[in-house]
């Protein structure tokens, strides 16, 4: 998190934020842009959002969720410009696994398909980071049957092309020889620290939130997760971080229901590596309401 713009523009407030929100153990949210909307933190805000939405729009709608989103964000947004005369850039976004084929009359029965989401006044259809955030926030999302084996986008610092192109190649590489997902994983990893090398304003420590199709399509509750270097089986959160002794992981929420800001101390260390911690001693914390939502 760094400073906006006035005296001490770009400048490191912390670098111990989290942007992680997982829903319903099906898909991973992250952002990019500011770190409030209505002077609440914006990963609560998002969470708040998607609680109003089961609640009260419909379920478990993505549709309806994405519009919720994008309908208060324009509003929050708005408020912001009106407070400090800047029309800042801002986007959600999202990967995970939804139901796909439904009204298809080739397909009878529904699939669990992969799918990205976004919510941004800053995007443009090729997913893409613009130069001036628009007024609006729109949405939109993709399926990808029968579309190779990986889609990868950036949000936020733009990627150099050729960047891109050599961790999809890479990426590539690794799954056509069967490599899990933690090897994938670490490519991201290594080419956000590399970002971030460049760009003081890109933090160095990395949030990993893995949810595997096997976990979502055996798990209906949806109800486990563990902290440790993504796998096929179970969903996940890895903090990969080079010089902390403390782990942080996602805000979760299900349903209306909400669990996260979790803090896990490990003095005997985290292995950098393989983010398995090293519990000789410590402690695990994480909260478990926000407002008026029941815990998890």
């Amino acid at each position: 998190m760094t400073h906006l713009p006035g005296p001490r523009h770009g400048e490191i407030l912390t670098d111990e934020c989290n942007k992680a929100v997982v829903k319903d153990f099906r898909i991973a949210f992250a952002f990019t842009g500011i770190s409030e909307i209505d002077k609440e933190r914006a990963d609560y805000w998002l969470c708040r959002q998607l609680i109003a939405a089961h609640s009260n729009e419909g379920g478990d709608d993505l549709k309806r969720c994405l519009e919720r989103i994008a309908n208060a964000a324009t509003l929050g947004f708005a408020r912001l410009r009106k407070d400090t005369g800047t029309l800042y850039r801002h986007a959600f976004v999202g990967a995970g696994w939804a139901y796909c084929g439904i009204g298809d009359p080739e397909q009878t029965v529904a699939e669990l398909c992969p799918i990205y989401l976004f919510v941004s006044n800053a995007l443009n259809q090729q997913l893409r980071w613009t130069a001036a955030a628009r007024d609006d926030f729109n949405w939109g999302w993709g399926f990808f049957r029968g579309k190779g084996l990986l889609h990868l986008s950036t949000a936020g610092q733009n990627v150099r092309e050729s960047q891109l192109k050599e961790l999809r190649r890479n990426i590539v590489r690794l799954l056509r020889a069967g490599a899990g997902p933690q090897s994938a994983a670490r490519l991201m990893v290594e080419a956000v620290r590399e970002v971030a090398r460049s760009y003081k304003s890109v933090g160095n420590d990395v949030m990993v939130s893995c949810v595997p199709r096997q976990a979502v399509a055996n798990n209906d509750t949806g109800l486990r997760v563990e902290f440790g270097p993504p796998n096929r089986q179970v969903s996940t959160f890895h903090f990969v971080s080079g010089k902390r002794e403390v782990a942080y992981g996602p805000q979760y929420v299900h349903g209306n229901r909400f669990f996260g800001d979790w803090h896990i101390d490990a003095p005997a260390g985290i292995n950098p590596i393989t983010g398995t911690i090293n519990m000789t001693g410590g402690s695990v914390i994480f909260r478990t309401g926000l407002g008026d939502a029941p815990a998890l």
